[in-house]
């Protein structure tokens, strides 16, 4: 299952290109940002961030994420929206 958080912090580093600027922008540690992408990466079975490059840059599996992770985001984001009224 993928956790919404860490999907959206995976999001977050791969709009930045650093986990350090993702870090700033959520308010939260490189450490914790780069934790919570390591962990999606482990639940999901493959490599989402390239490293070794900088700027960073999602691997192919990353790729596809990302072009879905905005749509599930906003989806759940509506059903929470429409569970609460």
């Amino acid at each position: 299952m993928i956790d919404l958080k860490a999907l959206g912090v995976f999001l977050t580093v791969a709009e930045c290109g650093s986990f350090t600027l993702a870090a700033k922008r959520l308010g939260r540690s490189q450490s914790a940002v780069s934790q919570s992408v390591r962990q999606l990466e482990h639940d999901l079975g493959v490599v989402l961030i390239e490293r070794a490059s900088r700027p960073l840059a999602a691997t192919a599996s990353g790729t596809i994420l990302r072009e879905h992770a905005n749509r599930l985001i906003r989806d759940a984001e509506a059903l929470s929206a429409k569970v609460l009224d």
